[in-house]
């Protein structure tokens, strides 16, 4: 398990280092340096990236538009075979024809609802046909819905589409590409959450909290099936540009009006090489991180006051 044993060498070492400065009477600053320094140092050699088994198919779901497109170029650009997902079969075949000429790899598309309770299974059914005899190694959970207003303003549609694509369409897909990669001792499988994983959301209650069970769950799995050959990575971005704000009708929001809003380009780049370098739980950038960690600190009612600020 790389990740837990890298993170008890960090411990480890932390602990011998204060161990023998004390016993010697080291200066405070030194044995903030002789900490610091080398921890930083093993972090960032154990975390780089792996060698890239070649060839793969990449299956990036919501890459219509948005992240998912833009992380869709990303593995196209490392040389990964990708099979786009979507709703809008317009868009879809225009970022297949740019990314296979621009990247010279396979780009083949699959237009399906994940709101459709069947429309996972169809998904992995149909990038297995196309996938053929070259490993399925990545597997992107992107799509994503939201909507804003009070959940008993929300249409039951609305709900239930938010319930299947956030979270039961992003499990089953899990489940299905797992043992593949379990049995190659090799895959990746990137799940795109938020920051409002950690904060309750009035005014977007079923998005927030389908969000939230995208965090337990990548931490969880990565538990699960680390040792197993399976890297799962899970990004929690902040407010991007992309059409979400539109269509969710949260456009008005303090979260996409007073914030700072990081490019879709700049966070797929950020999440693939988080992926890449086997990160477990992340920001897509300084913001995200700096809520992350300040969100995480605060008492619960604290986090309800936060998210009832930025949702109006």
């Amino acid at each position: 398990m790389r990740s837990l044993t890298l993170d008890a060498l960090c411990w480890l070492y932390v602990l011998c280092t204060v161990i023998i400065c004390a016993a010697l009477h080291v200066q405070y600053y030194w044995v903030i340096l002789a900490v610091i320094v080398p921890v930083l140092a093993l972090q960032w050699t154990l975390s780089r990236p792996k060698k890239l088994i070649l060839p793969a198919y990449a299956l990036v779901t919501g890459s219509s538009s948005g992240i998912g497109l833009d992380l869709a170029e990303c593995f196209a650009k490392n040389g990964y075979h990708v099979i786009l997902h979507g709703r809008n079969e317009d868009r879809l075949k225009e970022a297949q024809l740019r990314l296979s000429e621009l990247y010279q790899v396979s780009v083949h598309y699959i237009a399906q609802d994940l709101a459709d309770p069947m429309g996972a299974r169809e998904i992995y059914e149909k990038a297995k046909e196309i996938a053929g005899n070259v490993p399925l190694s990545v597997l992107v959970n992107n799509a994503g819905l939201g909507s804003g207003g009070s959940l008993y303003n929300q249409s039951m549609e609305s709900i239930t589409c938010q319930i299947h694509t956030n979270m039961t369409a992003l499990t089953i897909l899990t489940r299905l590409c797992l043992p593949d990669m379990i049995l190659r001792k090799h895959g990746k499988i990137l799940n795109i959450a938020s920051v409002a994983g950690f904060l309750p959301g009035p005014y977007a209650s079923v998005y927030f909290s389908s969000k939230a069970f995208v965090v337990s769950l990548s931490q969880a799995l990565t538990f699960e099936v680390e040792h197993l050959g399976v890297d799962v990575s899970c990004v929690c971005p902040g407010p991007v540009h992309t059409r979400f704000a539109s269509q969710s009708g949260m456009e008005s929001a303090s979260l996409f009006n007073k914030l700072p809003i990081q490019s879709s380009a700049d966070c797929a780049h950020q999440a693939y090489d988080a992926l890449m370098r086997g990160k477990r739980l992340t920001g897509s950038d300084l913001l995200s991180h700096i809520c992350v960690l300040v969100v995480r600190m605060l008492p619960p009612s604290w986090r309800l006051v936060v998210a009832s600020l930025i949702n109006t």
